[in-house]
């Protein structure tokens, strides 16, 4: 169906299918689509579960949270036996508005397989600059596109790329229309992650205008393929 919701709840009882085929000793979660499923195993078949937050749904919306994605994700910290979060940002968010336990959250920072730099572009090309990520409010990409006027209004000539998808696309580029950028930045969509390590060779300078940025995981690949990043303070990779 078109309800997450519903999709969720019809997935944790297939979860409590599966998970009574076998004997498992743990049930390892990642965010709030699988709280439920990991809960509702724990109430029927006594098994511990763990929860791993990649952001929370204040990360994601901050002052218009979704109550009952709030809901799911308060259920899935209370019993779970312990929690991961990818960062102390993460975690201090857990801390101030679900009122947990510090102690019972542990920071496991993000990994990325990326290990060898190969950015081969010619000094004298034209320099790209990118935005990469979910195009929302949380990714802030009409920042981006800010810059962008910024940067072309005082004659600097570079190309824009705004890599991703999301509910913003179709007013990022009416906006970039409005401001007489259309000649300045394309919009190639969503791309696969393989396709997205191709790019960051291409890039000169990778920006990161996030309201919120729980970790980063593309900054972290972007620096290891020798991209210039630029980020907004806070950003959870900042930590490590």
């Amino acid at each position: 169906t078109d309800n997450l919701l519903a999709e969720t709840g019809k997935y944790a009882l297939l979860a409590v299918q599966q998970a009574q085929k076998k004997k498992y000793d743990l049930i390892y979660c990642h965010d709030w689509p699988t709280f439920k499923a990991g809960k509702l195993i724990h109430t029927i078949l006594g098994i511990n579960h763990v929860v791993h937050f990649h952001s929370t749904e204040y990360d994601r919306n901050g002052v218009f949270t979704h109550p009952i994605i709030v809901e799911q994700e308060k259920n899935g910290l209370t019993t779970a036996k312990n929690i991961f979060a990818v960062s102390q940002k993460t975690k201090q968010s857990i801390i101030d508005h679900y009122e947990i336990h510090d102690k019972k959250i542990n920071v496991i920072p993000n990994a990325t397989s990326v290990l060898s730099p190969n950015n081969t572009k010619g000094a004298q090309a034209k320099k790209t600059i990118a935005f990469i990520g979910r195009l929302t409010d949380q990714k802030s990409p009409g920042t981006f596109i800010d810059v962008a006027r910024e940067l072309i209004s005082r004659g600097k000539d570079y190309d824009f790329l705004v890599v991703g998808d999301g509910y913003l696309m179709e007013p990022l580029i009416e906006k970039a229309k409005q401001l007489n950028l259309t000649g300045h930045i394309k919009f190639p969509g969503f791309i696969s992650h393989d396709q997205v390590l191709e790019l960051l060779p291409e890039i000169d300078l990778l920006i990161s205008p996030s309201v919120s940025e729980p970790f980063g995981l593309i900054m972290l690949e972007a620096i290891q393929k020798n991209v210039i990043v630029l980020s907004s303070p806070g950003s959870g990779l900042s930590e490590f």
